[in-house]
């Protein structure tokens, strides 16, 4: 007999309060009905912090032999976060359908036999070609996740004969997120050290659009949609749209603890960048280095955050050189 597997349950919880309890017990008794053991975050009580329930549950997962995602898991941040961690540690993961399908009752498969071997588990990396267009209408029809996932990469082609890498950072039924792999370039935030300029009127934003973007190919270039941004310049609101945009602090870090960095209300952590060294970037021929972040230093005027050499938080004056490692939205 196949040895009962730990089934953590992955879905949406917060959006649908009136509900969620019953579909994560209705999958709950499906696997043990299978003959497994379903780790259930439907059990936890209500009232603690989203991070509380975030760190419990990659907790559970982190022991977890499948993830299995529940009808909607694609629309829940959450759940395509641990999605991503579950990708990223090896763990398999199931739709609801599958898993019936696959581990029903009725078709429990049984142990492999090893003949006293030592067996070992291999992933395999597998390439494939999606045209743009065709991702582009997937995502507007609210199938982004089906096509694509966090972690993905495209090649892009630049009109420089360059090819940059961009990874996939997030997507739900809405967008997908892409940011660059490694750094494209290096530059200043500013020519002088002051961040008083907000990423708006900054010289690094100026970069960003003027000598990056008009690179990009005129199809991706056609099909991007411009981020909203938000930030607060010398006690004035500024609201705008970017085509291509350098990520937040709280795009790398989440929101910040201790008012590193403003309050980014058009921001979120990214689920690729949970760990450290998923942070880590390289820079033309400097190896790993760092790179700017759009958001100014909240405890002087003189620089910008950064991301470090180790995947950590950073800042530094707005005139030293650091990396570019831009991201855009379809």
């Amino acid at each position: 007999m196949m040895k009962p597997m730990k089934v953590f349950l992955s879905g949406p919880i917060s959006s649908r309060m009136e509900t969620y309890k019953a579909e994560f017990d209705d999958a709950a008794r499906i696997v043990i009905e299978a003959g497994h053991l379903p780790l259930n975050p439907a059990t936890l009580p209500i009232g603690m912090e989203s991070r509380d329930y975030m760190r419990i549950c990659l907790a559970m997962l982190d022991s977890a032999d499948l993830l299995l995602q529940l009808p909607g898991w694609g629309k829940s941040a959450g759940a395509i976060a641990e999605r991503t961690v579950a990708m990223k540690t090896g763990v398999e993961s199931l739709t609801l359908e599958d898993f019936i399908r696959e581990y029903g009752p009725e078709r429990v498969p049984a142990e492999p036999e090893s003949g006293g071997r030592n067996m070992l588990n291999i992933r395999k990396a597998r390439a494939d070609i999606i045209d743009l267009a065709i991702l582009k209408a997937a995502i507007q029809d609210g199938r982004g996740p089906e096509m694509i996932c966090p972690f993905d990469e495209i090649d892009i082609p630049l009109d420089t004969g360059k090819i940059i890498t961009a990874t996939c950072a997030f997507v739900n039924s809405d967008l997908a997120r892409f940011v660059f792999k490694d750094c494209l370039d290096e530059g200043q935030m500013n020519d002088t050290a002051t961040n008083k300029t907000g990423y708006f009127w900054s010289m690094g934003r100026r970069h960003i659009l003027e000598d990056i973007y008009p690179h990009l190919p005129q199809e991706l270039r056609d099909m991007i949609r411009p981020r909203k941004i938000t930030e607060t310049i010398n006690g004035e609101l500024k609201e705008y749209a970017d085509p291509l945009w350098l990520p937040s602090a709280t795009d790398l870090f989440g929101a910040p603890e201790e008012k590193w960095w403003p309050d980014e209300p058009d921001s979120f952590q990214l689920p690729i960048f949970l760990k450290e060294r998923d942070r880590v970037k390289e820079c033309l021929d400097k190896g790993t280095w760092f790179y700017w972040l759009r958001s100014v230093f909240a405890s002087n005027a003189a620089g910008f955050c950064l991301v470090s050499t180790d995947g950590g938080a950073g800042s530094s004056s707005a005139y030293l050189s650091r990396g570019f490692a831009p991201g855009f939205d379809l």
